[in-house]
């Protein structure tokens, strides 16, 4: 094994064991630090199955399925929801349409979908800063 596969290997062990610690609550940003002192920053999204935000896309996209869907939205500056659709496209990808608002922040244009799912970031605070470098698997150094 390489360098950088067990750099992998121990990031997604790391992502695992807090997977693990933090079973049933619903932290918005998530950071954790390598040995190295590198962090690895995450976003957290709140699922809402057969569930639309019926409002102009800032971006749309297809994707392989509802995770790289989140993938996109998180290296998309302005993201911050996505819908995604529950049926793929004849070549097995899922649109994605990614969101610069949210359902908190729209509720009157959320609702009941048969086509869409919804995936909201989950923002407990929100005056908190979240960092430039918001993504899945990001190294970032402070």
């Amino acid at each position: 094994m390489n360098y950088i596969s067990l750099k992998f290997s121990s990031f997604l062990f790391a992502a695992y064991i807090l997977s693990l610690s933090t079973a049933g609550q619903s932290p918005n940003v998530g950071v954790i630090t390598d040995t190295n002192g590198d962090q690895i920053i995450f976003l957290n999204f709140m699922p809402y199955l057969g569930s639309v935000l019926n409002v102009s896309a800032i971006v749309s996209k297809f994707a392989a399925n509802d995770e790289d869907c989140q993938v996109l939205c998180m290296s998309a500056p302005r993201c911050l929801s996505v819908n995604v659709a529950i049926l793929p496209d004849d070549e097995q990808r899922h649109l994605c349409q990614m969101l610069g608002t949210t359902k908190n922040s729209e509720p009157d244009r959320f609702g009941p979908s048969e086509t869409f799912h919804h995936f909201n970031t989950i923002v407990n605070d929100p005056s908190s800063v979240i960092p430039q470098c918001v993504c899945c698997i990001c190294n970032c150094t402070n």
